[in-house]
């Protein structure tokens, strides 16, 4: 299976979205996936994310130096052209820049299915911040983007909640962030074990979401970002949290 990934930043200092598609990519990657991802930068940016992309077989694609409020530069779409029309599924990060819509667009174009991962930008804390320009471009372009998608992926139950309002078309997959360790003494939390070395998940255990790269009994891909057997000593398990009180709306 080959997977594009679509961020607007793969520099840590934009936060956690793009340490968690490392994390996704890497662990597709060491499943037997192919794995590319398409990411555009600015002039400060600091690519060490993305060199540790590369060392781990996951072939990085940087768009730059891009500017503006929405992140543009000439090259996205001719990037985003070339990697959609060889790609399986097309996974895109976050949501408010030139690189996501364009993403949207070239996939429908190409007929290929889209998921889009929020990171918790469609909750009412979020959406209320600079919170008319957000609804202008929600409804000039992220809504029509959003209910293309093949799912919405959301990180946990509350997520999923806190999107209804919207009412989108497309549903949503829970399917939590992979929290990976190398063998320590550090104890592993009982009940939140999504499998460690020598327990694999079995394809009835897993939901349609999480067989990321898997094919289904009608041959269409399926979507998994945990390796069904960690690599070498590592733990992977899930962590199943609930965002921050200013993001869950209550």
């Amino acid at each position: 299976m080959k997977i594009l990934h679509v961020i607007s930043s793969l520099d840590r200092k934009a936060g956690g979205p793009p340490v968690a598609l490392a994390g996704l990519a890497i662990a597709q990657a060491r499943r037997g996936a192919s794995v590319s991802v398409a990411a555009t930068f600015n002039r400060d940016a600091v690519h060490s994310l993305a060199d540790e992309l590369q060392t781990a077989g996951v072939e990085v694609s940087l768009i730059g130096p891009a500017t503006g409020k929405f992140q543009n530069h000439r090259d996205i779409r001719p990037t985003l052209h070339r990697l959609i029309a060889t790609a399986d599924v097309v996974h895109i990060h976050t949501l408010w820049e030139e690189i996501q819509h364009q993403a949207a667009v070239i996939a429908r174009k190409h007929r290929k299915p889209y998921v889009f991962v929020p990171h918790g930008m469609l909750d009412p804390w979020s959406l209320s911040q600079s919170r008319w320009a957000k609804r202008a471009y929600l409804e000039l372009r992220l809504r029509r983007d959003l209910n293309g998608a093949m799912f919405i992926h959301a990180l946990n139950a509350d997520e999923a909640k806190l999107i209804e309002p919207l009412r989108l078309r497309t549903k949503c997959e829970i399917i939590p962030n992979g929290f990976t360790l190398t063998e320590t003494s550090l104890p592993l939390p009982s009940g939140e074990r999504a499998g460690v070395r020598g327990e694999t998940p079995t394809a009835d255990s897993l939901t349609p979401a999480e067989s990321f790269g898997r094919t289904s009994s009608t041959g269409a891909p399926r979507l998994s970002p945990h390796p069904a057997t960690p690599h070498r000593g590592e733990v992977l398990f899930k962590i199943l949290s609930r965002p921050p009180p200013k993001k869950r709306g209550d």
